[in-house]
């Protein structure tokens, strides 16, 4: 009998410990650019653009409070060796203009972003090119304590490559249309200094575009 009330007690104190946790969550809200999609670049035309936006809407994203954007302003670096310090700055100015992006060659490429220290992150914010309907090909991203990703530690968040043509693992997570909205991914809380996201071309061609991309999280 007094097992099974201890056992009753941890039960009713985990259920505790859970609703306070769920209580402490709020929705992840950001700023978002003006819409600039264009009904003739989808497929059979004439579209209710509205509805479609609302279908692509994501739900929110429940997250700790007080969270800040960790990435404003600090430094990005991309393997496309052609991209400028000027152009890679683009990416966490907090700007979220769909011409003020930086644009990098074919094939798979990343950029990193530099968090300066290690910190808690609970969500990313991406914006790649969204003035025009298109999904970006196997985009994967990471988080690490290594700035080279090289001591195999690193943590993936999100992987929408179903067939591993990037290298890195198979992927689970969809593909998905751009907007004006972005994508949040969950961060889950894990601990990182470096972020690097992957993408390899889109569904319009086979560049790689990077509008803003916000951390949110706390040190």
């Amino acid at each position: 009998m007094m097992k099974s009330l201890r056992w009753l007690g941890l039960l009713i104190g985990t259920s505790l410990v859970s609703a306070v946790e769920t209580r402490d969550l709020v929705p992840l809200t950001t700023s978002f650019p003006e819409p600039l999609y264009d009904p003739s670049n989808v497929k059979g035309g004439h579209i209710d653009i509205k509805n479609f936006d609302r279908k692509l809407k994501q739900p929110p994203l429940l997250v700790p409070r007080g969270l800040k954007n960790l990435a404003l302003g600090k430094p990005v670096e991309s393997i496309d060796t052609t991209a400028s310090e000027e152009a890679l700055s683009r990416v966490t100015d907090g700007k979220k203009v769909a011409m003020l992006e930086l644009s990098l060659t074919s094939t798979k490429q990343w950029i990193q972003i530099d968090l300066e220290d290690i910190v808690e992150i609970h969500g990313i914010w991406v914006w790649h090119r969204h003035k025009n309907m298109r999904a970006y090909v196997d985009v994967v991203v990471q988080v690490s304590h290594d700035q080279d990703l090289a001591d195999g530690e690193e943590i993936t968040l999100y992987n929408s490559d179903h067939d591993n043509s990037s290298g890195l693992g198979r992927g689970h997570d969809q593909i998905y249309v751009e907007t004006h909205r972005g994508r949040v991914i969950a961060g889950n809380g894990v601990k990182g200094r470096y972020v690097r996201l992957y993408s390899n071309g889109s569904t319009s061609n086979e560049l790689n575009h990077y509008v803003e991309v916000e951390v949110w999280g706390r040190k």
